[in-house]
């Protein structure tokens, strides 16, 4: 994986991706699109990326994958029209 390098949000495809993805979970009947990740400095960018994208913090899990290394849950509620 090659964290830092913004592939995510710069790449001409997210956003088309993005929608395509709300859309495909709105179509299940879905509310929420989750995601998590590493609560360590380390992983800040990606934790901005999902704000940035509209995600909020939902939960943190203290020592999730080590000691000092949490568990930080993101979501988005996707309202229905």
């Amino acid at each position: 994986m090659d964290r830092g390098r913004a592939y995510g949000a710069k790449s001409e495809h997210w956003p088309a991706t993005a929608r395509s993805s709300g859309q495909r979970v709105r179509a299940a009947d879905g509310r929420w699109i989750l995601a998590d990740t590493s609560s360590t400095a380390a992983y800040e960018p990606t934790r901005a990326f999902y704000r940035r994208c509209g995600y909020r913090m939902l939960s943190e899990i203290s020592d999730f994958y080590r000691v000092t290394d949490g568990k930080i849950i993101f979501g988005k509620r996707l309202d229905r029209p």
